[in-house]
């Protein structure tokens, strides 16, 4: 659990956390650099429960924490959390026992949002379109997702196999912001069994004080390059994957999801000037419109597409 000036919402998140029963529980939590009285949260609740490590570096992101969590880790199964957000009872014993009775290497969990009460979910579940009750490759998982518009990249959902990590040597890439897309991709490549379980069992807390809500120039434009990158890695992906004709159309397809982010960064919340000037000749110097092009699924793609490529043409200038 990587943890960053979270103090008024953290011992709620351990509560929930250390409250799960029927299960060996080791929870790792990796205080970023907090400025906050999260570090003091933490050292108390370790004291009064032996289940807790804690590591303390200075500030590197959710990325470089949760890899030092993972170099930490000695259960079988890794489950991740956000220092905000809320587990209902159960949830980490009924995925365990999901898992195990499937023989999964990854099982995806649901989940809700909500605002101050965590047992008062706001909205519908996160995911409604899952293959609840299958069994499937990760790739196959990939190409379902993107047939039905939901590829989930909510590491908090994900419940894996720790030999799966170990054999992959999968870690988050530590440079990018929305480092959990390539990480699930990761993940999902290298899983020959996931399962599905529905009922919504984590919350998510809504933050405006979350990054991806900075308005922050800088922070923007690093969420922009971190798209450029992630695209470009989809596109890789993509590339190596031709044995799998699914898998390869999927992955263009949805590259061409995470462009219209791209596109909704560089237009509507970069203010102009030398920033969005260096984004888009970034963008432009990726050569990834052909393969963009030719993963587009539909007229609602093409369109996003067009309107990126327009923008970048104009902004790159």
């Amino acid at each position: 659990m990587p943890v960053h000036n979270c103090a008024p919402f953290l011992a709620e998140a351990l509560d929930s956390l250390l409250n799960q029963r029927d299960l060996t529980l080791e929870l790792i939590a990796v205080n970023d650099g907090s400025t906050d009285d999260s570090l003091a949260v933490l050292r108390a609740a370790a004291r009064d429960d032996s289940r807790i490590t804690i590591i303390d570096q200075s500030n590197q992101g959710p990325a470089v924490a949760r890899n030092a969590g993972l170099h930490a880790a000695r259960g079988d199964w890794v489950a991740f959390a956000d220092a905000d957000d809320w587990l209902a009872p159960g949830a980490l014993a009924g995925w365990h026992r999901h898992a195990c009775a499937q023989n999964l290497d990854v099982l995806i969990g649901n989940g809700y949002r909500f605002d101050d009460d965590p047992r008062v979910p706001v909205g519908r579940p996160l995911l409604k379109r899952q293959p609840w009750g299958e069994v499937m490759s990760g790739a196959a998982w990939i190409v379902r997702c993107t047939e039905q518009d939901e590829w989930p990249h909510y590491v908090w959902l994900q419940f894996i196999r720790r030999r799966l990590i170990q054999q992959h040597r999968l870690r988050f890439a530590a440079a990018l912001l929305h480092e959990d897309i390539l990480w699930t991709l990761d993940v999902a490549l290298a899983a020959r069994r996931m399962g599905f379980a529905e009922p919504p069992a984590y919350g998510y807390r809504n933050n405006p004080a979350s990054i991806v809500n900075s308005p922050s120039q800088a922070s923007i434009a690093r969420r922009a390059h971190s798209y450029i990158h992630i695209l470009r890695a989809l596109v890789e992906s993509s590339a190596s994957s031709r044995g799998n004709p699914a898998l390869r159309r999927a992955l263009l397809r949805h590259a061409n999801v995470e462009c219209a982010y791209f596109d909704q960064l560089l237009r509507k919340k970069l203010r102009g000037g030398a920033l969005r000037r260096e984004v888009a000749r970034s963008f432009h110097e990726t050569r990834l419109w052909r393969a963009l092009w030719r993963g587009a699924a539909g007229m609602r793609q093409y369109r996003r597409l067009a309107r990126c490529y327009m923008a970048v043409m104009r902004f790159r200038r």
